[in-house]
């Protein structure tokens, strides 16, 4: 069934094809007649005149001729072009394991610090009757609220 209804429609793109191709050559020679009618001799198109397909040695006779070489010259190597080779790259600077956990990861000391602020926030927050307001109103309590949001809070790809 696809079969058919791709040749159906080669058919009609090959018969649209046919029309319009008849009807440029229809336009054509109207337009001819309308100038012979009114008197203007339509312009003769001058047929190219195509030169007869020479052999390849026949070509390369003449493009030798035409680039000024002798004939019996061999034609000259072709050029090597040298592969691009990219410069080596440094070695990475070697840090110890130690450090590098330690430069990562917040020393044992200001976690503890951290958690004392954020309970003495909370502890002030839970005081007050505004909770959200006192926790606002303490001393960094504005960072410890942005930790909270983001914490507790809805993940970032569903915001």
């Amino acid at each position: 069934m696809e079969q058919l209804i791709i040749l159906v429609l080669i058919g009609l793109i090959s018969l649209i094809n046919w029309i319009i191709q008849k009807s440029a050559e229809m336009r054509e020679k109207r337009k001819l007649e309308r100038m012979r009618d009114y008197g203007v001799e339509p312009p003769e198109v001058p047929q190219m005149e195509s030169e007869p397909v020479q052999g390849g040695d026949e070509a390369m006779r003449r493009l030798m001729e035409a680039l000024g070489l002798p004939e019996d010259a061999a034609p000259p190597p072709p050029r090597q072009v040298p592969a691009f080779v990219p410069p080596p790259l440094p070695d990475p600077p070697r840090v110890p394991m130690a450090a590098a956990r330690t430069a990562a990861e917040p020393s044992a000391a200001f976690m503890r610090r951290k958690a004392r602020e954020m309970e003495a926030a909370l502890a002030a927050a839970s005081a007050k009757p505004g909770r959200i307001r006192g926790l606002l109103t303490a001393p960094g309590g504005a960072g410890d609220a942005i930790v909270l949001a983001e914490v507790l809070g809805p993940p970032k790809a569903m915001r």
